[in-house]
């Protein structure tokens, strides 16, 4: 007659999971930290970058030593970049929603949860 019940033995089994769960992180930290080459860091170079005029001179060395000198007239700006979309008050979200149909209602929670609108290949 048996003293105790047929059982897995589950705290010594969870010990176990733990315990190699444990030494695995450690063993991959330990890898990356090899890995990586974490010693001296040698900077990258810089590119020395000279402009020439029309007339012969250079108009100065970018990256190096000395600054460039100022120029007769200023460069051109560039063009404005178009604004980016701006996002929907909640009250607008709401009149949204409240506006929309059964098939519109889907459509704004798929798309305000984060589901990309479908493209079109031609």
């Amino acid at each position: 007659m048996p003293e105790s019940h047929i059982r897995p033995h589950y705290t010594r089994d969870a010990a176990i999971s733990v315990a190699i769960a444990l030494a695995l992180g450690i063993a991959a930290i330990r890898l990356r930290e090899f890995l990586r080459r974490s010693g001296t860091e040698v900077p990258a170079p810089q590119p020395l970058v000279q402009i020439a005029m029309p007339n012969g001179s250079l108009l100065g060395s970018f990256g190096g030593p000395s600054p460039a000198p100022a120029l007769p007239n200023p460069p051109l700006a560039l063009p404005a970049t178009p604004p980016l979309p701006r996002e929907l008050s909640p009250a607008e979200a709401t009149a949204l929603w409240h506006a929309a149909d059964l098939q519109g209602r889907v459509a704004i929670a798929a798309l305000l949860s984060g589901c990309p609108r479908r493209r079109r290949w031609r």
